[in-house]
């Protein structure tokens, strides 16, 4: 993830260790949930899932991320903001 968002997103190498490693528990709990409901329920109801329930879940998950980095990215430098401008 950092290396695809370090160009536009300057953060601390912790919160990109935090990112990461949600990324990579994220896809093993869907990967491990699509597996389970592959297995258990029918072929319709498990085609529905994967259309419905992991793009929801996906989508969720994108927006608490979002939600997560807006507290740790820093606010705008002062020197871009117009000097002597009321």
């Amino acid at each position: 993830v950092q290396r695809m968002m370090n160009q536009g997103i300057c953060l601390p190498d912790l919160i990109w260790r935090r990112l990461n490693i949600s990324w990579t528990i994220f896809f093993i709990g869907m990967g491990t949930v699509n597996l389970y409901v592959a297995f258990t329920y029918s072929l319709a109801t498990w085609v529905s899932f994967k259309t419905w329930g992991l793009l929801g879940l996906t989508l969720t998950f994108v927006v608490a991320q979002a939600f997560y980095l807006a507290r740790h990215i820093p606010p705008e430098d002062a020197e871009k903001k117009p000097t002597g401008a009321n």
